[in-house]
């Protein structure tokens, strides 16, 4: 049977324009850059953990890397926690979230979590929001590796599966990279506007607008494994 890995921004949740404003915030604070760019595809990495070593690297040049990378980490979950108090700002759950999780770890012989290149205090109070038990769901993020392919590999190997009958399910280009790169199925998330663009851009063929039908869930995972070992 397969491994279904999930991504959680634009995914899971639709938190990506709390990700824009609040990490942008944090970076200006602690490092002292403004205007960041957000398009996160224009970074060499794309998860928390490396973009802010790359702008450390780009604009401060500093020995002290580590300590301003745990300044950053430690503002920017401050941040979250407090927008996700505020009821009038909290994220949404992507359609059929979080009960298609647990259809398909219900599935004989399947496995299920989470790789996010988000840090992971900030990963499980967007699950939290969005009624995801993580605890039952294995979750990687970038505290375990800044690569993003590396993540999900991680992933992977916490829930013992190979890179065989994986699936990984995202809504970046980042992540169909990663996927290729692994050569796992990928199934893009177009739950987020101009998403299926870039998505349909990068070449992937197989994607759904949320996970609202658990046939056309494992349908696509089966389209896209197909396409991955073709």
């Amino acid at each position: 049977m397969h491994a279904y890995i999930f991504d959680i921004d634009g995914t899971l949740a639709r938190s990506n324009d709390l990700d824009e404003r609040l990490f942008a915030r944090a970076i200006e604070e602690v490092l002292g850059v403004k205007g960041i760019s957000t398009d996160w595809a224009s970074y060499s990495e794309t998860t928390d953990e490396a973009i802010t070593r790359e702008l450390i690297d780009m604009h401060r040049a500093s020995k002290d890397a580590d300590a301003l990378v745990a300044s950053t980490r430690s503002r920017f979950i401050e941040m979250v926690r407090a927008d996700l108090a505020d009821l009038q700002r909290t994220i949404t759950p992507v359609a059929g979230v979080p009960q298609v999780l647990d259809l398909l770890a219900d599935r004989e012989g399947a496995s299920v979590a989470m790789a996010t290149g988000g840090w992971p205090e900030s990963a499980k109070l967007k699950l939290e929001t969005v009624g995801v038990d993580y605890n039952r769901h294995h979750l990687s993020t970038c505290a375990d590796h800044p690569h993003r392919y590396a993540i999900i590999q991680h992933a992977l190997a916490r829930i013992g599966r190979g890179t065989d009958g994986a699936v990984y399910f995202g809504d970046g280009i980042w992540d169909a990279r990663a996927s290729r790169r692994l050569g796992i199925g990928f199934v893009g998330i177009a739950a987020e506007p101009g998403k299926r663009e870039r998505l349909e851009a990068e070449g992937v063929t197989v994607i759904l607008d949320g996970f609202g039908d658990i046939g056309e869930v494992v349908d696509a995972a089966e389209r896209a494994l197909s396409i991955a070992s073709a």
